[in-house]
């Protein structure tokens, strides 16, 4: 009888001693004959079945679990049968709360069933799926890196969707390459120092570091965390995040309160109560008080009892009323002399608009009284609405757009005015699209109806708009998905119409990717081997599954020996000595690994000794298991879950992770540092501990499937110290995608607050007091140059230039202040049509001016709203500074697409080399090298604040060109 034959007619106390064998293995065991009647049942088999071996055998298996109709473990049994292949299938046993995996192997008496259970991995998985959540949706630039070469190579492993919009390189492009391969050498030297420092260091490091690559140039704060594994950094892990406009915010903030310090007019700062907070060197050379004697004292200190109280009662209702108050006092020296000073107070009010400080300005005009003009208080713009908006009558035509419909459109509002809706909508309908779904929107709304389309949404102020998704097709972008909001409306005539309000939600629209799986399961355990080895004879006897996990052809012969060859190297003394073990013991179970083609994989193997009267081992028979992908996918949890943890760990801000009723469930150092609660202390608290009492959790709290934009809300600390944060939420999902709680990110933006309130209350004063000062200038000029002698009639004339010229100046500044302290935040804009405009004001302003136009009408730009303020500020800019009597200026507009380029050509002396050092950075700004052109200035913040490029060129034969370069929208 060969090998073969005896594998497949064991005696009977071979079959005992599989038995007993297989009831040592952690799965669950069962055989059933070609009738489905079970044959065996192992321990941990009645576990899962929950009921005892004795009554299953012999019985039929749907006669012990009846209705298997469409169940899983019918399907799985049945089509093992049909096709003699092995099947499998999971099920989760509420009794026992685990997972199970079930196989299915099908022979010529019926079918054995194993099941493993799988609990540990799923809960694994379900970690990961946790940790990935975060990494996905942080709003820093998140980085793994392998270390390579002993950690002098640096290679990108994964970046998370924030660090690709931050680079402006896809993740495919950035995956599998090193520093040096996507850095300049400068960028690449300075980062692999870091990296370096991490890796020898084997610590966390931050840092801030200024990249030339990223951003045409722009500042960074980094942290680093090495991931170590054997005792040996094999990753880092780090965040990002772009402070490059804090940066600026910084030096902007030092320059003006150098002008604060170093300014004629004498300055003082207060809180609400009045007490003074801050007094310029001015103010101690006006009044003599030093700020010793002053702070803390309020502005009574120079009362001089010329004003009664319903004067300052005016005052101050004036300033808490959220206004600035203008106007003299007789104010009194230390040393008792008075003196007139024509005060400017101004309120400083907070994001809520409730005020926090008081700014005063005053100049001493006891000399100059009678000729001084009251200043007067000017309003802020009000800024136009940036939606697509238009108003629909009851014909359903339309009767009005604003000026970005306008401009969406490239039309006159004489040209689409009385259209037709339903033409419109049909003719930039998507493909896909149906047309009538907005149409049908807007007769439900005028006639009063419930609509069969769209949904509706509940606005802040709790009125309701009827919200319907649209897909439109573009010309210059393809499909976008726009969001209408439909709002019924009365119109001046009293007719019923239909307001919309049209923005592009495409972004919003599409689905991210499915978390991709980190671990696949720990194997198929289909490959499940058995063997026998009669001791007396040495004869060793393999089923062919274990052929195929040792990979070899079923029926070579086999022996203890042979065996052991196939072992690893380092395993096969352990092995050894297992065996031995075994033969007097009476049994063993091991993990181990084992050599195939050269490959390792590793193996579990479970045997049982069988001894005979004398108490001599006789025979030994077991099973084996290929559990390879187990063990690495074991290792890769691992691995990742340090990666992770590290991750979460490194993230900058606070990350609170919450169930779905608001409780704290974990958090990160960077919550400790932020709000001083220890984890222990804050975890089991509701999120509502560290808000403030005007904060709406529930609003934080709600469920959205993508990111969307971040709140400002006020948070307290543990110390009752109240701040405002920048704040994101994102449901945390399980590994099935229910929610089970919600994953939030706060930064502490209060610094940027208060440089930016700083700012403006500077700004807002420079202005103030310059427009005062050349009102008295040149009212001086005007009367030299109406009553004076032919003499100095020349002198007059320049004054009033040149204080026009310094009151322009003012304006431009205070214009880029306000500028500067907005964010950044950029639109799509159709050029042509905006170049056309800004061309045709500019050509009425100054008709000798040739301007000349040469425009691609299909160039769209991703450029901040001031584009076209920039545009006509370059046309003026060019024809005031020009030396000929006709100035021509020449504009030429191209697109590719990736980016635009406007170019403006003229004719005059060229830009000023001073001028053009300050534009470019080329130059310091000192008493000797400062630039006057705050209009180009302005037009370069744009540009630079547009993601885009600005050059100058003077040719030799005069002229000046400015090339500005926005990436296309």
């Amino acid at each position: 009888m060969s090998s073969s034959d005896r594998s497949n007619t064991d005696l009977p106390g071979q079959q005992q001693a599989r038995s007993n064998a297989l009831d040592r293995v952690s799965d669950g065991v069962v055989s059933l004959n070609g009738e489905l009647r079970y044959t065996y049942v192992n321990t941990r088999a009645t576990e899962f079945l929950d009921t005892d071996a004795e009554a299953l055998l012999g019985e039929h298996v749907w006669d012990v679990f009846p209705n298997p109709e469409e169940t899983k473990a019918q399907d799985a049994i049945e089509q093992a049968i049909e096709t003699g292949q092995t099947t499998s299938f999971e099920r989760y046993n509420e009794a026992l709360e685990t997972w199970w995996k079930v196989r299915v192997y099908p022979d010529d008496t019926g079918v054995t069933v194993f099941f493993n259970d799988i609990t540990k991995e799923r809960e694994r998985l379900y970690d990961l799926e946790r940790a990935d959540t975060l990494f996905q949706n942080a709003q820093d630039g998140l980085f793994v890196i392998n270390v390579e070469d002993g950690g002098e190579t640096f290679r990108v492993n994964q970046v998370n969707p924030a660090y690709e919009t931050f680079s402006g390189t896809p993740a495919g492009e950035l995956q599998g390459k090193t520093i040096r391969e996507i850095t300049n050498e400068t960028d690449s030297d300075a980062i692999r120092e870091k990296y370096k420092e991490c890796v020898n260091g084997r610590t966390s490091i931050e840092y801030e570091e200024y990249l030339s690559a990223f951003d045409s140039g722009s500042w960074w704060e980094t942290r680093l965390a090495p991931v170590v594994i054997d005792d040996e950094v094999t990753q880092i892990v780090g965040s990002t995040r772009n402070i490059t406009e804090r940066k600026d915010r910084e030096q902007r903030l030092q320059k003006f309160e150098q002008m604060v310090e170093h300014t004629g007019h004498a300055v003082f700062f207060t809180d609400v109560d009045g007490q003074i907070e801050y007094v310029n060197p001015a103010f101690e050379e006006l009044t003599g008080y030093a700020p010793a004697d002053v702070l803390s004292e309020t502005p009574d200190l120079l009362g001089s009892g010329k004003h009664d109280n319903a004067f300052f009662a005016d005052l101050w209702e004036t300033v808490l009323d959220g206004d600035a108050w203008s106007g003299e006092i007789v104010n009194q020296r230390k040393d008792g002399t008075e003196f007139v000073a024509n005060h400017t107070i101004a309120p400083v009010t907070d994001d809520s608009g409730d005020v926090t400080h008081f700014v005063a300005i005053y100049d001493d005009i006891t000399d100059r009284k009678e000729r001084e003009r009251r200043l007067q208080t000017h309003e802020l713009v009000v800024q136009a609405m940036t939606e697509v908006a238009f108003l629909i009558d009851g014909d359903k035509r339309i009767q009005f757009a604003n000026d970005a419909a306008l401009d969406f459109a490239d039309v006159p509002l004489e040209t689409i005015k009385g259209i037709p809706i339903e033409s419109v909508t049909e003719e930039m309908a998507a493909p896909d699209e149906e047309p009538h779904r907005f149409v049908d929107a807007i007769d439900a709304l005028l006639e009063d109806e419930q609509p069969d389309v769209g949904e509706w949404v509940r606005e802040p102020d709790r009125s309701e708009t009827l919200s319907l998704e649209f897909d439109l097709f573009l010309e210059s972008v393809g499909e976008v998905c726009a969001e209408q909001r439909f709002v019924p409306v009365e119109l001046y005539d009293g007719e019923r119409g239909v307001a919309v309000i049209s923005r592009d939600v495409t972004a919003r629209r599409e689905k991210e990717e499915e978390i991709q799986t980190h671990l696949e399961q720990a194997q198929e355990v289909g490959h499940v081997g058995s063997w026998y080895l009669d001791i007396d004879t040495s004869d060793l006897e393999w089923s062919d599954e274990c052929y195929r996990i040792f990979g070899l052809e079923p029926g070579t012969p086999m022996t203890y020996e042979r065996f052991l060859e196939l072992v690893h190297p380092e395993d096969r003394e352990t092995v050894d000595d297992a065996w031995s073990e075994a033969l007097e013991e009476g049994g063993y179970d091991s993990e181990h690994r084992i050599m195939v083609d050269g490959k390792t994989r590793w193996v579990q193997e479970t045997a049982e000794v069988e001894f005979d009267e004398d108490g001599e081992p006789e025979s030994g028979i077991g099973v084996v298991r290929n559990i390879t992908e187990q063990v690495q996918q074991t290792r890769e949890i691992r691995a990742q879950k340090e990666r992770y943890e590290s991750l979460f760990n490194s993230v900058s801000g606070a990350v609170v992770v919450t169930d779905l009723d608001g409780t704290v469930t974990a958090c990160n150092p960077g919550f400790a540092d932020l709000f001083g609660y220890e984890s222990g202390d804050i975890e089991g608290e509701h999120l509502s501990t560290i808000t403030d009492e005007s904060t709406d959790v529930e609003r934080l709290l709600e469920t959205t499937d993508s990111s969307r934009e971040a709140l400002l809300l006020n948070y307290r600390k543990q110390s009752e110290q109240v701040f405002p944060g920048e704040t994101r939420s994102l449901p945390l999902r399980t590994h099935s995608g229910d929610i089970d709680g919600h994953v939030v990110h706060i930064i502490d933006v209060s610094e940027e607050q208060a440089n930016r309130e700083q700012l403006q209350v500077l700004s807002r004063v420079f202005r103030h007091n310059v427009k005062n000062d050349m009102n008295v200038i040149q009212g001086h000029a005007e009367v030299i140059e109406q009553q004076g002698s032919n003499a100095v009639l020349s002198d007059a004339e320049k004054i009033l230039e040149k204080s026009e010229k310094f009151v322009e100046m003012a304006e431009n500044q205070h214009r880029i202040t306000e500028l500067l302290i907005k964010n950044a935040e950029t639109v799509d804009v159709d050029l042509a049509p905006t170049i056309r405009e800004a061309v045709s004001d500019v050509q009425t302003q100054y008709p000798n001016a040739t301007l000349q136009t040469d425009l691609d009408p299909n160039c769209q730009a991703s450029t901040t709203r001031e584009i076209a303020e920039a545009i006509r500020e370059l046309v003026e800019n060019a024809i005031i500074h020009s030396d000929q009597a006709n100035p021509r200026v020449d504009l030429h507009l191209r697109g590719t697409e990736t980016m635009t380029e406007l170019t403006v050509r003229d004719d005059g002396p060229g830009i000023p080399e001073q001028e053009w050092n300050v534009l470019t950075a080329d130059g310091e700004i000192n008493p000797l090298n400062h630039g006057t052109g705050l209009g180009l200035w302005f037009v370069n913040q744009v540009v630079r604040r547009s993601n885009g490029t600005i050059l100058f060129d003077t040719s030799d034969s005069g002229g000046s060109t400015v090339i500005v370069r926005l990436p296309t929208g």
